[in-house]
């Protein structure tokens, strides 16, 4: 997998302007829904002020964890220009995307993909009152650094870590807020955020539609499966067998005792599991411990994928899990917390 994320510097006089050159601001609505702030400067199929966020291709669709919709820009042309801003969560390590329409392979390929993103921060300060029951007005400042990333042309999700440092984005941020009450001194400050702006500046050309699409995005401590890469969709009952209580066993509709998981030497025993049986944390101990000390370890598995996840939601979330690990539910993920915090399983 090709990830090249390079900070590109701004030329100064693009961004710098006199103190109190109220000007240099400008102005952006950024929508709320699933617990993300955001706007995009295009949707497919809808002209005009008014923009149905949460549409057939509206961007709320970036957002609701289900890889058969996606954001579809709406602009003339392949979509290089068109951009998505977004909050993003504090500190936050990665970023992940699946830049395509994930429906199926077939969309996949006769839409657009994205193949290169260019990546600003902007320092976004809400006035006081400046908000409605949808969307809330910010007046912001771009940060003088960009970050271009490049994607492969793959049917899966590409996890990059955040581009700016976060200390230098707050320090930015408290000058844009300093810098507003100077220049807006009738304008009571609400708050200050930071939005990241994410421009398509080039495109993997679909083989039918000329349309540029995106599944979803995820921060942080988020983790989604693929859909189109399990194996057993639907699993209803899940235990451990063989001689030495090493082997993973699951059942599915018509077919019982499929081997998922074997681990030779060790004994396994399953601690939770999510209500779908998809999720679970499995206990591994050696069979045969001998006369030493022996050390239990935790895996995260996934019954559906018939694999241990531990790696792959370390690489998607960018921190090490550190055991013990419990299960839990919310109301649309299943929540894996270890010793240093929640991770939300899709």
């Amino acid at each position: 997998m090709r990830l090249i994320l390079l900070l590109i510097p701004v030329c100064a006089a693009c961004v710098t302007a006199t103190v109190n050159d109220q000007d240099e601001w400008e102005e952006i609505f950024l929508y709320g829904m699933a617990n993300r702030d955001f706007y995009v400067t295009s949707v497919l199929g809808q002209e005009g002020e008014h923009m149905d966020i949460d549409g057939q291709y509206g961007p709320a669709k970036l957002f609701d964890t289900d890889l058969e919709t996606a954001w579809v820009e709406g602009a003339v042309g392949d979509g290089t220009g068109e951009a998505l801003y977004i909050s993003f969560p504090k500190n936050c390590r990665t970023i992940s995307v699946f830049a395509g329409y994930g429906k199926s392979p077939d969309l996949f390929e006769s839409n657009n993909r994205v193949r290169k993103f260019t990546v600003t921060a902007l320092a976004g300060i809400n006035p006081e009152g400046y908000v409605s029951e949808i969307a809330a007005l910010y007046r912001y400042k771009v940060y003088p650094e960009k970050a271009a990333v490049e994607l492969e042309d793959i049917f899966d999700f590409q996890t990059f870590g955040f581009p700016f440092r976060h200390d230098l984005l707050e320090e930015f941020l408290y000058s844009a807020r300093e810098q507003f009450i100077a220049d807006f001194p009738d304008l009571p400050v609400d708050h200050g955020r930071l939005i990241l702006r994410f421009e398509i500046s080039d495109v993997y050309k679909g083989a039918k539609y000329d349309d540029t699409c995106i599944s979803e995005i995820l921060f942080d401590d988020e983790f989604m499966v693929n859909i189109h890469k399990l194996l057993y969709p639907v699993v209803e009952n899940v235990y451990i067998g063989g001689d030495s209580e090493s082997v993973v066993y699951v059942d599915i509709p018509g077919r019982e005792a499929i081997q998922v998981y074997e681990d030779p030497g060790y004994v396994l025993q399953i601690l939770e599991l999510s209500d779908d049986r998809q999720w679970m944390t499995l206990a591994r101990m050696p069979g045969d411990p001998g006369d030493g000390r022996v050390e239990t370890e935790y895996l995260v598995f996934h019954n559906g994928l018939a694999r241990v996840m531990n790696g792959d939601i370390e690489r998607f979330t960018g921190r090490q899990l550190i055991p013990p690990f419990f299960l839990d539910r919310s109301y649309e993920a299943t929540l894996l917390e270890d010793g240093t915090g929640i991770v939300r399983l899709y």
